[in-house]
């Protein structure tokens, strides 16, 4: 399933935390955090579009073409990929959303401390 595995490569790089997030303000993440909110944990379809539609209305290119990797994926679209690390989180809405809350956090942290 695609969705689930864009969905979990966003999840991946925000936990990277890489620079392609630098512009993120406070009030783009919780635009992000908001329209997510309408959706149940494994509405993967939904969740993916809305993170597309939040990246193409912030111009976020770069993370766009991160996330467009998954099409290269080998796995078939019935493949299941290798369970996760006991040490991550379910790929479900509310641990995406917490992922984005934790990103958001550290933004403001790191901005703080740069002043």
């Amino acid at each position: 399933m695609i969705s689930k595995k864009r969905i979990a490569k966003f999840l991946e790089l925000l936990h990277q935390q890489s620079s392609i997030f630098a512009d993120c303000s406070q009030e783009t993440w919780a635009e992000l955090d908001q329209k997510l909110a309408q959706f149940g944990d494994e509405d993967y379809e939904e969740i993916e579009d809305a993170i597309l539609d939040w990246l193409d209305d912030h111009d976020y290119d770069a993370i766009k073409v991160a996330l467009q990797t998954i099409k290269k994926d080998p796995l078939g679209d019935n493949e299941t990929p290798p369970p996760p690390p006991e040490s991550e989180q379910p790929i479900t809405n509310t641990a995406l959303r917490s992922a984005i809350k934790d990103a958001q956090s550290q933004h403001q942290q790191q901005s703080q401390s740069s002043k």
